[in-house]
């Protein structure tokens, strides 16, 4: 069992699988928000912070064992002519990362986790001058247990 936050790796760890994988090879993925002189057409990053919360029994004698239960939000961004366009496509991204985060057992042998499970995904869109910017949030929730 993992014997300190494993929130970081977790998500690193994630991040490396979605970059990995070939039906992202058009998408950035980096672990935080790209820079203005990033930003392409797709990317998928971490959004911050990770939140969670943590319960450590503190009235008892020896070493307690901590639950973590944190979750790590990716951030999905699309960039096209159209609001259809961008929608779709967004659409696309989500359903591969989730695809992928259900095909992987990797993360379930993560040290340390109990559980990891997708729990929310949303997506929409805003017209701008120069076109529409399509987001969304796919969210992993975690339980790990520290001791």
């Amino acid at each position: 069992m993992a014997t300190t936050s494993i929130r970081w790796t977790f998500a690193t760890e994630l991040i490396a699988l979605i970059a990995g994988a070939d039906s992202m090879a058009p998408v950035l993925v980096k672990t935080s928000r790209p820079g203005d002189t990033e930003i392409t057409d797709e990317m998928v990053y971490l959004r911050m912070p990770i939140t969670g919360d943590v319960s450590l029994p503190v009235g008892v004698g020896g070493r307690k064992p901590r639950d973590d239960r944190f979750a790590v939000t990716l951030a999905v961004a699309v960039s096209r002519q159209t609001i259809d366009e961008a929608m779709v496509r967004l659409e696309e991204i989500v359903a591969d990362v989730c695809d992928l985060l259900a095909d992987d057992p990797s993360l379930g042998d993560f040290d340390g986790v109990l559980s990891a499970e997708v729990t929310a995904a949303t997506v929409g869109a805003d017209t701008y001058a120069d076109g529409v910017w399509g987001s969304g949030e796919i969210t992993v929730s975690v339980h790990s247990r520290l001791t």
